[in-house]
C-alpha cells in the first residue's frame, strides 16, 4: 500500500544523495533547494526528528553516510558529474582553445627534441660536472621523499598544523576526444 509520507521521505533521501554526489559533503544549508525540492528543510527536519524516525530508515541513512565517508577516509573527492562542468562554445573561448592546442603541440614537439638532446649530453658526460658551449651537465644524488604514512611514531598525530597554506592550482588539459 502506498504511503505518502514514506514516498516523500524517499524523495528527500534521493535529493540528499544527489547533493552529496555533487557537493562531496552532506552539510546542506537550511534554505537549499535541490531541483526545486526544499532539501535544506527536509534535512533540518530529519536532524530534529531523528529520535522518532522509523528503524527501516536508518540503514538508508547509514548507506548515504557510508558513500560520503568513503571519500573522507580515502582523501579523494567524489567523481565529477555533468553538473560540475560548464560547456563553452563561444567565439572567444574557441579562439583561446585553438591557440592553446596549437601551442601545446609546438611545446610537445620541442620537448621531444629537448629530451633527445639532453639524453645525448648525459651520455657524453663522464664526470660529476661538465661544461661547454653554454651548457652544464651536473650529476648528483637526491634523497627520496619521506612517506609520513609509513612512520609508525606518527600514527594518530595530527599533522594538519604543520601543513603550509592552501593554494589554488590550475590545470589545463586537452579533451580525450582530440
Amino acid at each position: 500500500e502506498w504511503d505518502p509520507r514514506e514516498s516523500m521521505w524517499e524523495v528527500g533521501l534521493n535529493a540528499l544523495l544527489k547533493f552529496i554526489e555533487r557537493e562531496g559533503h552532506c552539510k546542506v544549508p537550511t534554505s537549499h533547494l535541490e531541483s526545486g525540492y526544499n532539501l535544506g528543510g527536509w534535512v533540518d527536519n530529519q536532524r530534529t526528528t531523528e529520535e522518532i524516525m522509523s528503524a527501516e530508515r536508518w540503514p538508508q541513512i547509514h548507506a548515504a553516510w557510508d558513500t560520503f565517508a568513503h571519500f573522507l577516509s580515502t582523501d579523494t573527492p567524489p567523481p565529477l558529474t555533468a553538473k560540475d562542468v560548464r560547456i563553452r562554445d563561444d567565439a572567444v573561448w574557441r579562439a583561446a582553445a585553438e591557440a592553446y592546442v596549437e601551442a601545446k603541440a609546438a611545446v610537445d614537439g620541442a620537448a621531444v627534441l629537448l629530451d633527445a638532446a639532453k639524453e645525448t649530453l648525459v651520455a657524453l658526460a663522464g664526470h660529476t660536472s661538465e661544461q661547454g658551449n653554454g651548457v652544464t651537465v651536473t650529476q648528483y644524488v637526491k634523497d627520496g621523499a619521506v612517506d609520513y604514512k609509513k612512520v609508525p611514531e606518527l600514527k594518530g598525530v595530527d599533522l594538519e598544523r604543520y601543513r603550509g597554506a592552501a593554494r589554488q592550482e590550475v590545470r589545463v588539459t586537452l579533451s580525450k576526444m582530440m
